[in-house]
């Protein structure tokens, strides 16, 4: 983070007042520093969210980011210090995301081909050591940012896919955000050209809740589906004998094997009896279901 200046003065150190005040002169040099510290972070938590349009603010403009594989050793960065790019290429990415590290070598080859015009800086929120691994068993990896433990822009670009690419003017302003696929170099030679980005645009849909019914999540988001069934399944029910059936929009099984539900649910009617589904058919051998679905 920035420092602010810490003004020098004389002081006559001499006499029996000289510790107290070096300890003086030490606790009010911390306060300048902690006060400093503590604006900038208030700065920060006022950051919304930005989308396509958007002006990166000052506060986040100025915030150091660790690096690893700096070219010049750095141990961290700041936007600013690329701001004569004519594009800065934020690229968010996950160390289990093999198509983002596949990517990374063409990046390379990229920032080669329009040096000081770009800068492409990958972002991940993990550790130093893991990614580390990651990047210095690339094929080729210089002169790109590898920035580690990122807890700022993760939130200000917010995503639930990667790779999730943000592209930045030399103005500071958002221009889009897209898929990793769009980092090309013929998308960046169109945009020097034309002075415009003519890319699709990518929006992850963040309040997908992938452990919660597809039925809820659709109902969340206000999308109709394609075709809405309910469906139910029981144990066995003594008494009431045992029967199979298909009729429109109705499929139903009445204490019925394992065997015959996979038969119906894969359309294998005429298949022998006396197959078995490995693994499945052994584990309910024994047991008897009732099961239905209709639109």
């Amino acid at each position: 983070m920035s420092k602010n200046p810490i003004h020098q003065t004389n002081f006559n150190w001499g006499g029996r007042g000289q510790p107290i005040l070096y300890i003086f002169y030490v606790l009010f040099s911390g306060l300048l520093v902690s006060s400093a510290w503590a604006q900038e972070a208030k700065d920060l938590n006022k950051i919304q969210a930005l989308r396509v349009g958007d002006q990166i603010p000052e506060a986040l403009w100025n915030i150091p980011l660790k690096v690893v594989n700096h070219p010049e050793g750095k141990g961290y960065i700041r936007l600013r210090d690329y701001r004569d790019r004519e594009l800065i290429i934020l690229d968010f990415w996950s160390s289990w995301c093999s198509g983002c590290i596949n990517k990374m070598p063409e990046s390379v080859h990229i920032q080669k081909e329009f040096s000081d015009k770009i800068q492409i800086v990958y972002s991940s929120s993990e550790g130093e050591d893991k990614l580390k691994r990651i990047v210095e068993n690339l094929p080729s990896k210089e002169c790109l940012d590898y920035v580690y433990e990122d807890s700022i822009f993760n939130k200000v670009f917010p995503h639930k896919l990667v790779p999730h690419v943000v592209w930045v003017n030399n103005c500071r302003e958002v221009i889009a955000i897209t898929a990793g696929k769009e980092l090309s170099s013929a998308n960046i030679q169109d945009y020097f050209k034309t002075g415009k980005l003519k890319i699709r645009l990518k929006q992850d849909i963040l309040d997908f809740d992938q452990n919660r019914a597809l039925k809820d999540n659709l109902d969340k988001l206000n999308i109709a589906p394609l075709r809405d069934y309910t469906s139910c399944i029981s144990s066995a029910i003594p008494g009431i004998g045992s029967n199979s059936g298909i009729e429109e929009g109705v499929i139903s099984h009445i204490n019925s094997n394992i065997l015959s539900l996979y038969r119906t649910a894969l359309n294998l009617r005429a298949i022998n009896k006396n197959i078995s589904i490995n693994t499945v058919s052994v584990l309910f051998r024994f047991q008897n279901f009732c099961f239905g679905i209709a639109a």
